[in-house]
């Protein structure tokens, strides 16, 4: 009994430490910066949260400039509150920004002699690197509560090293806090149950009301985790009796939960649901940033033509792209032929099934608001792959042991697991090398995510040269908010709405538009008939980029209206003309990420 339990002690220390070693790896050598545009705008808002500016953002979308000035008349763009977001993400990254001094302006800004790497960056994927770690040590014990010692082992292998989970480990998004606190929903679930069975009510109650908490702790974190919730109210509903009430429990939670931010963002916005509901656009063939960058919703056309083709589209990638984004894990389709299967332990079976539920409606929640990638801040399969990919196990296991091949029995167990655990791994081990080769020769100063964000151009340069009280335009506002440090518009398609919409709020504030910044955001995904499509009026600047790259002496000006000439008859003409400004152009890096503005060094 002692030599098992010193193997089981051997085999956990071994699994500690390859996890730690992974996450340290991917901090300290292969860290490139922050990629994901949510996660840029999430950390500019903590950091703001950090200086004591409470949940405010630097990122100002032109419809919630119109619409929040609209609905509350104390609306102040250089003090924008954030209706997008859920907070605990947010609240967590701006304890990590503040403790480690990553929100004073003198400890932030890059210099030459800074390497490529922004550190706040480091800090915020430190984050979600510690709740990472945390998520692996939570998971072993459930699933071994739930299985055993050997399923929990092997999944946390899986996880650990699964290429998706790594990504989200320093990605800066919610995920890995969301998966902790689901972990910690279901094991309250399965405690529920177990206190069900042997008929103790007033512990079920306790543990449902845990589990209710915690699962609304996860829609504070991000809020599609609402859809997991809904999934985990009906199975209470079903499997607790008197069935139905008890299903009330998880929906009272979030409601208490999250009932001051719903009255905030009506009050700020007029709308409950603030910023995030323009999600939902995504589905209706408009497109989230469509409406975003319009100066209203009016402005967009509403096409519920389309969304039935649209919803069939998204569900179809929901299908297509499972495998991938249950982190590529090779046993996780195993759990949808698991559900065919009658374990013996009544909490499995019951776990099994809310598995199922919250997955249904996650997967429900996802394909109405367009979520289809495996890595984006929209995903929640993420947080599921752990549960399935032990159901899947177990079934594997349950039909190798039905086998019955005696003194191998045994021997090809532990080959298949190997087998498993070799190809779940085989995208990540795969890049291994080469990025270990990379992270070598430029630890020094680093690789920054170039194209589109150089930090040192955007934190260095272009701080230095700008206002604080004024406001950037920009096609990649989320990276001029946190890199620079300054309050950015994201570049609307029409002047007119710029002029009529948005300047007059800007004017009653004593603020305004003091520089446009283009970079590769605009240009590098999409062709000329698609940049005339995104930018409307201000396609002129997204292209000037392309063609001054290809000018050798880089002296070819695509927009000649630029310097002032008289009788400009487009509309970016007119209205520079009218303005004054944005007659100069300066480089912030290469001929790709240009700043239009009011300088003494042309381009």
């Amino acid at each position: 009994m002692s030599t098992q339990s010193g193997n089981q002690n051997v085999i956990r220390i071994l699994i500690a430490i390859l996890a730690l070693f992974l996450t340290a790896f991917q901090l300290i050598f292969t860290f490139r910066g922050l990629d994901q545009p949510a996660a840029m705008d999430q950390a500019q808002i903590a950091r703001e949260l950090a200086r004591g500016n409470g949940l405010t953002t630097k990122m100002l979308r032109p419809v919630d400039v119109v619409e929040s000035s609209q609905a509350n008349e104390e609306y102040n763009p250089l003090h924008a509150r954030d209706t997008t977001y859920a907070p605990l993400a947010i609240l967590a990254d701006a304890v990590a920004l503040k403790v480690t001094g990553m929100d004073d302006p003198k400890n932030i800004n890059m210099t030459e002699a800074s390497g490529n790497i922004y550190a706040p960056d480091r800090v915020i994927a430190a984050v979600s690197s510690l709740f990472f770690l945390l998520a692996l040590v939570l998971m072993f014990f459930f699933l071994r509560d739930l299985f055993d010692e050997l399923i929990a082992s092997i999944c946390v292998i899986f996880v650990t090293l699964s290429n998706l989970f790594l990504q989200f480990a320093v990605s800066g998004l919610p995920q890995m806090l969301m998966l902790c606190l689901f972990i910690g929903s279901c094991h309250a679930l399965l405690m529920a149950v177990r206190a069900s069975v042997a008929q103790r009510g007033a512990e079920q109650l306790q543990w449902l009301c845990a589990s209710s908490v915690l699962m609304a702790l996860v829609c504070l974190s991000g809020w599609l985790g609402v859809w997991p919730l809904i999934g985990l109210a009906i199975f209470i509903g079903i499997y607790f009796r008197p069935r139905g009430v008890y299903s009330l429990i998880p929906i009272a939670a979030v409601v208490l939960l999250s009932g001051w931010f719903l009255i905030r963002n009506k009050i700020w916005t007029g709308s409950l649901f603030g910023n995030a509901a323009y999600s939902i656009y995504n589905t209706f063939g408009v497109g989230e940033e469509n409406i975003m960058r319009a100066s209203e919703q009016s402005a967009v056309p509403f096409q519920a033509s389309d969304f039935i083709l649209k919803l069939l589209g998204f569900s179809l990638s929901q299908m297509d792209n499972l495998y991938a984004n249950l982190g590529s894990i090779v046993v996780t389709p195993f759990f949808f032929l698991a559900l065919l299967h009658s374990f013996k332990k009544p909490e499995v079976q019951a776990i099994k099934w809310a598995t199922f539920s919250m997955w249904t409606a996650a997967t429900i929640g996802m394909t109405l608001y367009g979520t289809h990638q495996a890595f984006s801040a929209g995903q929640l399969n993420v947080l599921f792959a752990p549960l399935m990919s032990a159901f899947g196990l177990s079934l594997v296991l349950i039909m190798l042991a039905r086998l019955r091949m005696g003194e191998g029995e045994k021997f090809a167990r532990n080959f298949v697991i190997f087998c498993l655990i070799l190809i779940s791994s085989g995208s990540f081990l795969f890049r291994l090398p080469g990025e270990l080769r990379i992270g070598l020769w430029t630890s020094e100063k680093g690789i920054p995510q170039w194209p589109p964000y150089y930090p040192p151009a955007l934190s260095g340069k272009l701080n230095s040269m700008t206002d604080s009280k004024k406001i950037i335009m920009s096609d990649m506002p989320w990276a001029v908010a946190w890199y620079a440090d300054r309050h950015a518009l994201w570049l609307p398609k029409r002047i007119e709405e710029l002029e009529s919409k948005i300047m007059p709020v800007l004017e009653r504030k004593h603020t305004d538009i003091q520089g446009i910044v283009i970079s590769p955001v605009s240009h590098s995904t999409t062709g000329m008939s698609g940049i005339y499509t995104n930018y409307g009026d201000f396609a002129p600047l997204v292209m000037e980029g392309m063609l001054l790259a290809l000018s050798p002496k880089h002296n070819f000006r695509y927009v000649e209206l630029f310097h002032e000439k008289e009788g400009a008859d487009t509309p970016l003409g007119t209205w520079v003309s009218n303005t004054g400004k944005f007659n100069d152009i300066t480089s912030l890096l290469g001929a790709q990420l240009l700043y239009y503005g009011k300088k003494e060094t042309a381009y």
